[in-house]
């Protein structure tokens, strides 16, 4: 698939019961994060997240998030944003991003594996 939104998220999972797969996706150039999930069960695979105008993925709310080989790339904000939620990260690259590659707050986890580069 082929993600791209001028002024909001290009993806949006909010809901307990929501679940989000996206397989080979690219999420570019949105207004704001290019996937943003509160409560919901998120599963990226091999998606590209670049130059959109918040985070490439933000989770918040107790939302469980995986990415596995997914490219975090000069998005304006952070690669991973994750407040409140938990986020998995597998053979992912994160590089050239405004604030962090990834950002926790708000009692929020990012566990990454030593396969990852982050920059």
């Amino acid at each position: 698939c082929h993600v791209r939104s001028a002024s909001v998220s290009g993806v949006v999972a909010e809901d307990d019961w929501a679940q989000l797969r996206l397989i080979r996706c690219l999420l570019h150039d949105c207004g704001e994060s290019g996937v943003f999930v509160r409560g919901a069960k998120c599963a990226l695979d091999d998606c590209r997240f670049l130059r959109n105008k918040a985070s490439g993925l933000s989770a918040h709310g107790r939302a469980e998030a995986s990415a596995r080989g997914c490219h975090f790339l000069d998005n304006k904000e952070n690669g991973v944003h994750a407040s409140n939620a938990t986020v998995t990260l597998r053979h992912c690259v994160a590089n050239g991003n405004e604030r962090r590659s990834t950002f926790v707050q708000h009692g929020g986890r990012v566990d990454v594996d030593k396969t990852c580069s982050l920059a």
